[in-house]
């Protein structure tokens, strides 16, 4: 899944790809990974905290679990849509997580948590 991002807005923009879009939030994780180490990307503040991947008991792993940090936000596609964030995602020390669209868009938006435990 496409992403647009934009530092000093410190916005992670959705590339629409139809009328119902469905995204792996640890997509946009690596998208914005990607990003920050191209250029002088990394002078920004991180849009992520991210936890996950301990062992738990055999081989099973804690989940990972997401943190948008810093005032970062995850804009919708410009268009008429639902788009379901799929992952544990959650904003360090609260607040909304979606940014408005630049325009005048319906857009829904909903969450669609993972296990907590991953067997690896």
């Amino acid at each position: 899944m496409p992403v647009t991002i934009d530092g000093p807005s410190r916005i992670l923009a959705e590339i629409a790809a139809g009328a119902s879009n469905t995204v792996d939030v640890a997509a946009i994780y690596g998208a914005w990974k990607e990003w920050a180490l191209l250029g002088d990307n990394a002078k920004f503040l991180p849009a992520f905290r991210v936890v996950g991947g301990d062992p738990t008991v055999g081989s099973d792993a804690l989940g990972a679990t997401f943190f948008l940090t810093n005032g970062w936000q995850i804009r919708p596609a410009e268009s008429d849509h639902l788009l379901t964030l799929r992952g544990n995602l959650f904003v360090d020390g609260g607040g909304d997580p979606i940014a408005d669209t630049a325009g005048a868009f319906r857009v829904r938006v909903a969450f669609q948590q993972t296990n907590l435990i991953d067997r690896i």
